[in-house]
């Protein structure tokens, strides 16, 4: 599958509304706390690979390798911005908990880069289930949200898809500890869930929803029902666990075929390198 990195041309901005998934407060701000971990996030993958990237040997991954920071570090960009947007509108608390988030990541990823470089691993797993969720079924995760935020969604996701092997790929041509990524595997099972509730609760508590009984009811469902939204990441990520893994051995290139058919007009190709 190609990286194509890419720059959209449709953005949040302060006159899109609060609650911009259907009008819905829970969902809105659940994927606002989602949002809020990826500026970081994305800088750590970043960092986490470059302290191997002297050590890729395969001509193709060090091209796969240079292409996946420019599309991490537009998301960074793009996160970064609505951000800026989540601050106008009161959520500024995000910015404290990420501010301690970065000390962490930036610690880790320096002291200890085979851990790093294993806990992105399984962190890009997540990022391309949850792509996948959102895209196989666009009439309850992408349909609902305002225009503004559809496309900046949609681009991420794809992105997600495109790149999804490539710190695997990195991990085993310079690491390749099956125990090591078992390890930083349970890790990001617990912590990864634990960060984003935290995140969910401040913004639920800052805008009066806390104790809101019918948006809880309608939220877990949306989340954690059958065909919930973490439902079928946390089905998916179990994957990860196995020996044989590999992202590379499941075909989504569908949704970046449909996403190109569909958007064509509405970003522009960034130089790959």
């Amino acid at each position: 599958m190609s990286i194509v990195p890419r720059k959209i041309s449709r953005h949040p901005n302060a006159a899109t509304p609060t609650y911009w998934f259907d009008g819905k407060g829970f969902e809105s701000l659940f994927f606002n706390a989602v949002s809020s971990t990826f500026p970081e996030g994305e800088r750590f993958f970043v960092l986490s690979v470059r302290n191997f990237a002297e050590q890729i040997q395969d001509e193709g991954l060090k091209i796969d390798v240079a292409r996946f920071m420019r599309q991490e570090g537009q998301h960074s960009r793009e996160h970064d911005a609505h951000m800026r947007i989540l601050d106008t509108q009161g959520f500024g608390m995000l910015r404290q908990v990420s501010r301690f988030d970065r000390l962490l990541m930036r610690w880790t990823a320096k002291f200890l880069p085979r851990y790093a470089l294993a806990v992105t691993t399984a962190v890009e797993h997540v990022t391309a289930l949850a792509a996948v969720a959102l895209l196989e079924n666009e009439a309850k995760y992408l349909d609902p949200m305002h225009e503004d935020y559809r496309l900046m969604w949609h681009w991420h996701a794809v992105e997600e898809i495109e790149h999804k092997a490539v710190t695997f790929d990195v991990f085993e041509e310079a690491v390749g500890s099956y125990t090591l990524r078992f390890i930083a595997a349970l890790y990001v099972a617990v912590i990864f869930p634990l960060i984003l509730f935290i995140r969910h609760l401040f913004l639920l508590a800052k805008e009066g929803l806390l104790f809101d009984v019918a948006g809880w009811r309608r939220g877990m469902s949306f989340l954690l029902g059958r065909e919930g939204f973490l439902t079928k990441i946390a089905v998916g990520y179990s994957r990860f666990f196995r020996r044989n893994f590999n992202p590379a051995n499941t075909d989504d290139s569908r949704y970046v075929v449909e996403f190109e058919e569909r958007y064509g007009m509405h970003f522009s190709h960034l130089p790959a390198a």
